[in-house]
Parts: structure tokens; sequence; C-alpha cells
């Protein structure tokens, strides 16, 4: 009694997209040490949404590969 429950929903393509937009807008408009942030919060929506994965499952996916391959120096410029 007095539980609020909310379900797990889907986001449509669409809200990902106007997501990542909004995303790479902040990104042109922020200088390049502010943009390591942006690049991750845009990775967590981007894998999340294409994985199918739930908030709290994101964090437990292997990431070594995209670590191999993509450095913080490629962010920044």
């Amino acid at each position: 009694m007095g539980d609020v429950v909310r379900p797990d929903r889907a986001i449509s393509h669409d809200l990902v997209k106007a997501i990542v937009k909004m995303v790479n807008w902040e990104w042109e408009e922020s200088p390049p040490e502010g943009r390591l942030g942006l690049a991750l919060e845009g990775a967590f929506y981007t894998l999340a949404f294409t994985l199918a994965l739930q908030g709290e499952e994101v964090p437990l996916i292997e990431i070594g590969g995209i670590r191999k391959y993509w450095s913080c120096d490629d962010l920044l410029g």
C-alpha cells in the first residue's frame, strides 16, 4: 500500500534522435575541455537504446573495445 509503481517503458527512436540532437547542440556550444562529459552522456543514451538496456544495466557492459580504440585525446581534439 502506498507504493509508487513505474513500469519500464520503451522509448521511441524519435525520442532518442531528439536526445542526440540536444547532445550535439551542447557539444557545438561547449569548450573542448567540457566535451568528455557530453560524449559519455551521449554514449550512455546510445548504448542503452541500441542494446535495449535498462539504466542500471548500462554501466555493466564490457567497454574494453571502446576504450581500446577511443581515447580521451580524440575527444578533446
